[in-house]
């Protein structure tokens, strides 16, 4: 979990695309596999449905903060996220468990909360706060409320993860296409420079016309052009 907040908050301080790939590049040459898929996940705009209501989120971090509902109706105005309201607002964590990995978070805790019941919800939300440091409360409850935004492109990705495999952008991008599961296998599958394992039916991504920077005589000779309409 650490390494992924950190790499948040790399991202979101900046609007520079070339320190945001950098950003990426760096996280994904040391997350572990399994890490590394669910970050691809939620970078790309994905998240899981959303397993604990807004109001509910609120209502704990009210009651953990000691403080009462129109203060932090107030304070939610002021600052204008509900993530980052509640993890500005909790008091200081207490003695910190062993690190866990973003999977984990992930897999083990946010997931099982769909299926729990409000009791369990909860002690499990209470019990990650009081574990987690508050710029990693920060981003879980990002997770939570599914509000994860920070100005990433796909595209973007997909050329950290070219740089880090050594594969084309086009190649990330046409394995990124389609339904799949953030796996470690999927991962594996994602940055390898192998073919095996890889499943040639999904779609592949529309090429993008660009302005030609160049002389036109640099495409070579009409007679090899070939030309498509721009569908868009």
């Amino acid at each position: 979990m650490r390494l992924f907040v950190d790499l948040y908050a790399a991202l979101d301080a900046t609007t520079k695309s070339t320190e945001k790939q950098a950003a990426l590049v760096k996280y994904f040459r040391v997350a572990n596999p399994r890490d590394a898929a669910w970050a691809i996940y939620f970078l790309r705009g994905e998240r899981p449905r959303l397993p604990v209501p807004s109001k509910k989120l609120q209502a704990w971090g009210a009651e953990l903060a000691g403080i009462p509902d129109w203060l932090f109706a107030e304070s939610y105005d002021a600052v204008g996220d509900m993530a980052e309201t509640i993890a500005l607002l909790l008091p200081s964590p207490g003695e910190r468990a062993t690190h866990r990995p973003l999977y984990s978070w992930v897999e083990d805790t946010l997931l099982p909360l769909k299926q729990a019941d409000e009791a369990r919800q909860r002690e499990t939300i209470i019990a990650a706060w009081e574990e987690l440091a508050p710029d990693e409360r920060f981003v879980w409850n990002k997770l939570i409320t599914g509000a994860f935004r920070v100005g990433v492109s796909e595209g973007l990705v997909a050329r950290a993860l070219a740089e880090v495999s050594g594969l084309t952008v086009s190649v990330i991008t046409g394995r990124l296409m389609g339904n799949w599961s953030p796996t470690a296998e999927f991962y594996g599958q994602l940055v390898s420079l192998a073919e095996q394992g890889i499943d040639h039916s999904r779609p592949y991504p529309f090429c993008l016309a660009h302005p030609l920077e160049e002389e036109v005589s640099s495409l070579g000779p009409p007679t090899d052009w070939q030309a498509e309409w721009k569908w868009d």
